[in-house]
């Protein structure tokens, strides 16, 4: 039987297939976006669904911006979209009134270590991080957690800016269907009291596809995110990736998939 490399969620596998099998890969991606920064500007303003980002606001607003783990996609990308998404939002905040201490902007790293300072300023830029001070979700600071429920196996707690707040804006890059609701917000700010719960070995382990849309792993994360929901409106903000965004490497094993 031949190996054939394929991509399976963030992983690459090699199985071995039949003389006689038939691969159906996905369609082609759509060419990336000329001038994605004026393009984010203008999603801010004619997004798919849901009022603009401008009618949300007031100059009295308390807005917390909800950043993906820096560590994700993977493979990483090349060219780091969040930064221009990030001050797209920024802007519009700004021009609306919405400033200082009343701007927060998280990374919602989930269980991981903090990001340091100079890690975010690569990412987004030294002024970006200057004037809007990022800070990272820390899932082990009782202070900084609101405890939303206490029903289920354990109790929903999430980063506590995110619930004292008047709008959460999620910037959010999806590199999988899994990542396209809010499933990003559950994972990446969630108590760890919550987080082992969401992610136990028992809950991965019932289902051979727990990175599908519909599994029991998904669902528990979009439980919370509902949750959060009913607090708080959020803004979904999202880039989906693309072939054009991977690296060069990542890129020719797309190119090349399936030659011997």
């Amino acid at each position: 039987m031949a190996r054939t490399l394929l991509f399976s969620g963030f992983e690459l596998r090699a199985p071995e297939l039949p003389a006689d099998a038939r691969l159906l890969l996905p369609p082609i991606p759509m060419p990336a976006l000329e001038g994605f920064a004026a393009a984010c500007q203008r999603a801010l303003e004619e997004p798919v669904s849901g009022p603009p980002l401008s009618a949300m606001l007031s100059t009295s607003s308390r807005v917390t911006v909800v950043v993906d783990d820096l560590s994700l996609p993977v493979p990483p990308v090349f060219r780091e979209p969040r930064r221009d998404m990030l001050r797209a939002v920024m802007r519009v905040l700004g021009n609306h009134g919405v400033r200082g201490s009343r701007a927060k902007v998280v990374v919602a790293n989930g269980l991981s270590r903090k990001w340091r300072n100079s890690e975010l300023a690569e990412v987004f830029g030294a002024d970006l991080v200057a004037e809007c001070q990022p800070q990272s979700h820390d899932a082990e600071e009782s202070a900084e957690l609101a405890r939303l429920s206490d029903g289920g196996d354990a109790p929903v707690e999430l980063n506590l800016a995110a619930v004292e707040t008047d709008l959460v804006v999620h910037v959010n890059v999806v590199s999988m269907p899994l990542m396209a609701g809010v499933f990003g917000l559950a994972s990446g700010l969630a108590g760890y009291r919550t987080a082992r719960t969401l992610a136990s070995p028992q809950l991965l382990a019932s289902d051979d596809a727990p990175f599908v849309p519909g599994s029991p792993y998904h669902r528990g994360h979009e439980r919370i995110g509902r949750a959060l929901a009913r607090r708080v409106p959020i803004s979904l903000r999202r880039a989906v990736t693309l072939a054009s965004l991977a690296t060069d490497a990542i890129r020719r094993v797309v190119v090349y998939e399936g030659a011997p």
